[in-house]
């Protein structure tokens, strides 16, 4: 079973699922990468698409939010060998601009949040765990922290 990385009392999982996207969920700083978030879904699904909102407020493009990722899914998350690959996406920046400077248009794109699709023919799973390889900070980095809105 894929354990999850402890995060601060404050930031806890269960805020990414409170329909609020002023909350959060967010890891302990300076951790191992990729960091794997392990999620039951409490039913068995086949999933379509996601969204997800960077933090802001200053922190778009950068910080703690995710840049590179995986989503993996399963029915028997103790059996290793059971987990598929569901997605795979690298989070493009609109403007190319480096770390450190956005544009508008950067800015909107942040605050609109960006959805992602899965491919079709992908079984229905109960159980997901987003790998987080690296985060807008720590492109690339074997140490950093991650975070999302929902």
């Amino acid at each position: 079973m894929i354990e999850a990385v402890d995060y601060n009392s404050t930031y806890v999982l269960k805020n990414l699922f409170d329909g609020n996207t002023g909350s959060m969920f967010h890891t302990k700083q300076n951790v191992d990468q990729p960091i794997w978030i392990p999620i039951d879904l409490g039913v068995k699904a086949n999933i379509s698409r996601y969204k997800i909102w960077q933090r802001n407020g200053g922190f778009a493009w950068g910080h703690g939010n995710p840049h590179e990722w995986e989503i993996w899914g399963t029915n028997n998350p103790s059996d290793i060998n059971s987990w598929v690959l569901l997605d795979r996406q690298v989070m493009i920046k609109p403007s190319g601009l480096p770390n450190g400077s956005n544009s508008n248009e950067d800015i909107e794109v942040a605050n609109s949040g960006q959805e992602y699709e899965f491919k079709e023919g992908l079984p229905s799973v109960r159980y997901i765990a987003w790998k987080n390889i690296d985060c807008w900070d720590a492109i690339g980095g074997s140490t950093g922290f991650f975070h999302l809105l929902n």
